[in-house]
């Protein structure tokens, strides 16, 4: 009679395992998004620092090429008075 019962209490255990492996599941696959989503960061990161280094290079240069020091002037010695 109480049969029915029991087959209820295996279905909730296997109700159990089966919530409890999906959750580990998502777990798992919010852990990959998360990493994918900081290389993905880091690397506009990096890519951004590479922008900004090519851009300071190239007004360095312009900067240089415009009011650079003459030829002569390179080759002579400089002293930094400290003032």
């Amino acid at each position: 009679m109480w049969d029915w019962l029991k087959q209820a209490d295996n279905l909730k255990t296997v109700g159990t395992i089966g919530s409890a492996l999906a959750s580990g599941y998502g777990a798992y696959q919010t852990s990959k998004a998360a990493k994918n989503t900081l290389a993905l960061q880091k690397s506009a990161y990096n890519r951004g620092i590479a922008k900004e280094n090519q851009a300071q290079d190239n007004f360095s240069s312009a900067i240089n090429s415009t009011f650079g020091k003459k030829e002569d002037e390179k080759n002579q010695a400089s002293m930094d008075l400290g003032v």
